[in-house]
């Protein structure tokens, strides 16, 4: 992952690479959680809310990286 920072003038400073390692994301056991959740009529542990913070998370992620700048998530929803 390349992070990108600017100066109080908008310029882009010098980016700074970051290695991102996949193999930990525990995907399948979200999953299980999410099925086992539907199946025996339990509550979920993340809802709908913390899912839409993760989305906005992502989005300013992008924003940020085609821009260059600081893009802070709006979570006012």
């Amino acid at each position: 992952m390349t992070l990108f920072e600017t100066d109080e003038n908008g310029r882009t400073k010098e980016a700074e690479t970051i290695k991102v390692e996949l193999n930990n994301h525990n995907a399948a056991k979200e999953f299980e959680v999410f099925a086992d959740a539907i199946l025996n009529n339990k509550p979920v542990i993340t809802d709908a809310r913390e899912g839409a913070k993760t989305v906005e998370v992502c989005l300013s992620i992008i924003e940020s990286s085609k821009t260059g700048k600081i893009v802070r998530p709006n979570y006012n929803f």
